[in-house]
């Protein structure tokens, strides 16, 4: 995650927690108030202030100090500098953990994970991510299509993600899909897609990593575009008709790793 040092520091003006993704992570982790949940990858701490109002005691583990640093004083919070793949806490210490939108930034898919089925022991575990083929439909990727192809490289299809985590956890693993409502709060990567004139916002942009690694040819050939039809009326004629849709499928899911025994296989 050590891109967020350099590109990290707006991010909390248009990451804000959206309360439907908080509710959806607190149904799935199914656990009773007062137990502690790792956040892993967690930011400025958005969703871990979330879960703590809702009355879980949180340990956010976060490696930049960029993100680090945006996080509100809040002495409820424990904040541990440090990767996935190298997590400072002792084996089953934690009762649950979530990783929101941080797995791409995993820089081993295969030791994050047995990191956190460790520290939870046979706790539940929840993660955010996103599947790429989708986003092969996604208006936005016409005028970035540097997007498309960053995707499919960071985010591996959640069919081998599902297997792979299983295999590497020994766990069941659900796959729940999550369409976008049009007004999220979390500005991540797809959340404009009935909002065309956000991704135009630089704010915006700096908070989604995939825009702030984007070559600077391909961000302005697609930014120019995106405004002459938006301007033009031709993004309306083409793509307007989403605009009526109460949601939008782009890839979003959530996994969760059933609470359990844990079944490792042999290396």
């Amino acid at each position: 995650m050590t891109r967020y040092e350099s590109i990290g520091g707006s991010y909390s003006q248009t990451r804000k927690p959206d309360a439907r993704i908080t509710r959806r992570i607190i149904e799935l982790l199914d656990l009773p108030a007062g137990s502690t949940v790792a956040d892993i990858g967690a930011g400025t701490g958005n969703y871990s202030r979330e879960l703590q109002h809702a009355g879980y005691h949180m340990v956010c583990v976060e490696p930049s100090s960029v993100m680090r640093a945006q996080a509100p004083l809040q002495p409820q919070l424990r904040w541990i500098d440090a990767s996935a793949e190298s997590i400072p806490l002792h084996d089953s210490s934690v009762d649950g953990a979530i990783a929101i939108l941080s797995c791409h930034h995993f820089s081993d898919h295969e030791k994050a994970l047995g990191e956190i089925d460790r520290i939870t022991g046979p706790g539940p575990i929840v993660l955010f991510t996103v599947s790429p083929e989708p986003l092969a439909r996604f208006w936005l990727c016409e005028y970035f299509p540097w997007l498309l192809e960053e995707a499919s490289t960071a985010f591996p299809p959640v069919r081998d993600l599902v297997r792979d985590i299983s295999r590497w956890t020994g766990r069941a693993v659900k796959d729940f899909p999550f369409p976008l409502p049009p007004d999220l709060s979390d500005r991540f990567a797809a959340s404009g897609w009935a909002q065309p004139e956000t991704y135009l916002n630089p704010d915006v942009r700096r908070g989604i990593s995939s825009f702030a690694r984007m070559p600077e040819d391909a961000l302005r050939a697609g930014l120019e575009r995106l405004r002459d039809d938006l301007e033009s009326g031709k993004w309306a004629a083409t793509h307007g008709r989403m605009l009526s849709q109460s949601e939008y499928d782009a890839g979003y899911r959530f996994l969760k790793l059933d609470a359990g025994p844990r079944r490792r296989e042999a290396a």
